[in-house]
């Protein structure tokens, strides 16, 4: 099944995810939703991490196209295209996964290698993917930001992963502030 996921602010945490799907309705009555998923907010209160609901939720459509709007309880909400985060491992610091399902070994954040202990160590800041002095988890390094790239394109085109990854390796076209100038003789340009 083809789905398109767009996201829905002002859903008031009183109504249920199972209620959104039962209730709501896009403007074109064949689109079907399938899935619905509150985003939660972290905060620390009495020195404890709790989750609240937020009004916001993202709605998993059937299709290939994303809905303008959202009918709800005779209401009409704009919908956006929603793109999904980078996920990074916290232990190997592999892009796609998280800590929880990973298979590989403990990476340190800092050096990139592998240690006995997990604790980080005293040596240079060296990226596991572009080998420049920062850490794994910067967001300035290019492979954060081709993977950001990534989930734009999966989200605007609505192609798998796969298929966004190839087409983020192809070289990108050169900006025109990168083509060699022109002679004012251009006599020995073909016409």
């Amino acid at each position: 099944m083809v789905t398109v996921m767009g996201s829905v602010k002002d859903i008031g945490t009183q109504i249920t995810d199972e209620d959104i799907i039962q209730m709501g309705k896009g403007i074109n009555p064949n689109v079907g939703i399938t899935r619905v998923r509150r985003f939660n907010r972290k905060m620390i209160i009495n020195n404890k991490i709790v989750y609240t609901k937020t009004n916001t939720c993202v709605i998993t459509f059937e299709g290939t196209e994303l809905p303008k709007y959202f009918g709800l309880f005779n209401d009409t909400i704009e919908v956006q295209l929603y793109i999904p985060p980078v996920i990074q491992c916290n232990k190997c610091f592999r892009y796609g996964h998280v800590q929880v399902h990973c298979r590989g070994k403990f990476r340190c954040y800092k050096c990139g290698e592998y240690h006995e202990d997990e604790k980080p160590c005293d040596g240079e800041a060296r990226c596991i993917y572009c080998n420049l002095p920062h850490y794994a988890t910067n967001s300035q390094c290019p492979e954060y930001l081709r993977q950001l790239k990534i989930r734009e394109i999966m989200a605007y085109y609505n192609l798998p992963l796969y298929e966004a990854n190839l087409f983020c390796k192809q070289p990108s076209a050169p900006i025109p502030s990168e083509f060699t100038p022109l002679n004012k003789d251009d006599r020995a340009l073909p016409i």
